[in-house]
């Protein structure tokens, strides 16, 4: 299944208060993340003392997952998109939305450094 992830940040770093992200092994890549091993942003907030969790999920079956992040990215407006930031967050087109709920509860922990 393609996917693709918002992450929000428990403090803001700088500018950033989100990093979206796009996989195709969804477990692998988070795991990746929480052990530091992922994007250089989420790596350098551990480092930081900075946590992260995930915010927000959708499944791509029309675009590949990477194109979708790359518009996303492109807006730079992760808040819109965030449910923590915003409840009524907007739809991403080309996504469709996937309850985080319905994730085994490993998936839904928060990252802390």
């Amino acid at each position: 299944m393609n996917w693709l992830y918002l992450m929000h940040f428990d403090i803001p770093h700088e500018h950033a208060r989100h990093y979206a992200g796009a996989t195709t092994n969804l477990e692998k890549r988070l795991e990746m993340h929480a052990n530091g091993q992922g994007a250089a942003l989420l790596r350098h907030l551990l480092t930081i003392g900075k946590g992260w969790r995930l915010a927000k999920l959708w499944t791509t079956e029309e675009k590949l997952p990477f194109e979708v992040e790359s518009m996303l990215k492109r807006r730079k407006n992760g808040p819109r998109y965030c449910p923590i930031c915003r409840p009524a967050n907007l739809p991403i087109p080309g996504a469709t939305s996937y309850p985080i709920e319905s994730l085994p509860s490993h998936y839904r922990t928060e990252v802390k450094p």
